[in-house]
């Protein structure tokens, strides 16, 4: 390899050098410098299908750390088909041999992944850590910090062809769940027949997806790039929405059948989320900055009117007839209703503390709206906008949303990793169900019977059976799966 990456913490760091030796003595401890060469070189093409994967790392590895966290897929980005094989290290436990159980298929790019955690034999944590430079067949992402010691890691791409293929030849046109990811700009597919992940589209020049919605016809998929890690534990994340910087945002629209890019905008500010109205011809986003609703020409993505809301508003939703869009201010503390369809002035309401979305019910009358710095939710009937009731919940609520068909809604605790189930009628609490740390995004089957919840801290996607409340599978995927949806066949 000819690049080198710098990856550092204070003392402990470390270099991944590509294809060069050293004759550096590197002491075992803690304030070692690490260094890192790969077989197959990042960037390599016509590898040999019966190639083997050499780590060798300049100090001696605790080789079960190692392992656990080394992966191999097909595909580049963070997902694709996982590779099975066996390990091998030599007796001075610094270099580390993947065996895959089966050839390389022909002309396909593989992504070996060095994720963080691993262990020297001394103990210490030596890669990756934070401000990590992440490597992806010559894409440079430098001076990350993104979230935690875990998310970190180096990606060495190869290829059995001429070239890296850096998308995924994908052609979804049955049920499938779409997952944002947090700490990465890629977008997965799950299957909701069989809990599978049928592949991972990564996108260049994107840090943080965010949530993600579908188009009315279904075929348009939009989701934003805040520019800020808004992932549960990470820094500007949930938990602390407020005092967001002026950065750049982007919003990506996407063929939902190929997860390919077909529109883009560039926003300065912050754009939590974006989505088309119900009739398929505007597209909506709030700027945190500017304390804007803009309203933009669908699928051309033109300025067409914008509208003054509260402070550093978050997320807006709109209810399913069109009629209005609510915007969560998490600056005042407030929830703004701005009718769409009318020129009328925005009118607000006083929610809880630090209020980041107001969720809207299937039947478009009430909106759960969950206030990160008072852990409540307050629910809103939209008309008339008022307020109705404040639930004391003593966590951080991700997202909320009421079951298509049971009177049920399902509050995402980031604080202890479950959902929390209160009856949508009279608020009641019914119990809770145990996802995974970081629990966040909800979305329903379009027949209530299943809800897929996405897992920020550990990479997962659990899938619960509403009707007995358990856990029927968990997908892992991503780096911090974020937002969801469902959508039905084409």
């Amino acid at each position: 390899m000819n690049n080198s990456y710098k990856v550092g913490l204070a003392a402990i760091s470390l270099l991944l050098l590509q294809g060069c030796n050293t004759d550096k003595t590197v002491d075992t401890n803690h304030d070692a410098i690490v260094k890192v060469q790969t077989s197959p070189p990042d960037g390599a093409t016509n590898v040999t299908p019966n190639t083997n994967f050499n780590v060798t790392f300049s100090q001696p590895m605790d080789s079960a750390e190692a392992q656990m966290h080394f992966m191999l897929h097909e595909g580049w980005g963070v997902g694709g088909m996982e590779m099975e094989g066996h390990f091998e290290w030599n007796v001075a436990r610094n270099q580390m041999i993947f065996n895959p159980m089966e050839p390389l298929q022909p002309n396909m790019t593989y992504t070996m992944h060095l994720k963080g955690m691993m262990r020297g034999i001394d103990g210490w944590m030596h890669i990756p850590l934070f401000d990590s430079t992440v490597s992806g067949g010559g894409m440079m992402m430098s001076g990350r910090m993104m979230g935690g010691i875990e998310d970190d890691e180096i990606r060495i791409v190869c290829s059995t062809g001429p070239d890296i293929r850096r998308q995924l030849d994908l052609n979804l046109t049955g049920d499938v769940i779409f997952v944002a990811d947090g700490g990465s700009g890629d977008i997965a597919a799950i299957d909701p027949a069989t809990n599978a992940i049928i592949g991972i589209q990564p996108h260049q020049n994107i840090k943080f997806f965010h949530h993600l919605y579908l188009s009315p016809d279904r075929t348009r998929l939009v989701v934003s790039d805040p520019g800020e890690n808004m992932s549960s534990g990470g820094s500007g994340g949930h938990g602390g929405h407020g005092g967001t910087i002026i950065g750049q945002s982007h919003i990506l629209v996407l063929d939902s059948r190929t997860l390919l890019e077909v529109g883009r905008l560039n926003i300065e500010g912050v754009v939590h989320n974006a989505l088309v109205t119900p009739d398929g011809q505007n597209l909506l986003f709030n700027n945190a900055n500017h304390n804007m609703l803009h309203r933009y020409s669908f699928p051309a993505l033109m300025p067409q009117s914008s509208y003054s809301v509260g402070i550093e508003p978050l997320e807006v939703s709109v209810t399913p007839d069109g009629e209005y869009a609510l915007i969560a201010n998490s600056g005042n503390n407030t929830v703004t209703r701005v009718h769409l369809k009318m020129d009328m002035p925005a009118d607000n309401v006083t929610v809880g503390a630090t209020p980041v979305g107001a969720w809207i019910s299937p039947d478009g009358t009430t909106a759960w709206v969950t206030n990160e710095g008072s852990k409540s939710i307050t629910v809103l009937t939209i008309s008339p906008f008022a307020v109705v009731t404040t639930i004391a919940l003593g966590f951080t609520p991700g997202q909320a949303f009421v079951n298509p068909v049971r009177p049920e809604a399902y509050v995402a605790d980031e604080d202890n990793g479950q959902v929390v189930i209160f009856n949508s009628t009279t608020y009641a609490r019914l119990g809770q169900i145990t996802t995974g740390a970081g629990a966040h995004g909800i979305v329903f089957s379009p027949d209530g019977t299943k809800a897929f919840v996405t897992n920020e801290n550990v990479r997962s996607v659990s899938v619960i059976d509403t009707g007995n409340r358990t856990v029927l599978a968990t997908v892992q995927v991503g780096i911090r799966p974020n937002g969801i949806v469902y959508r039905r066949a084409l």
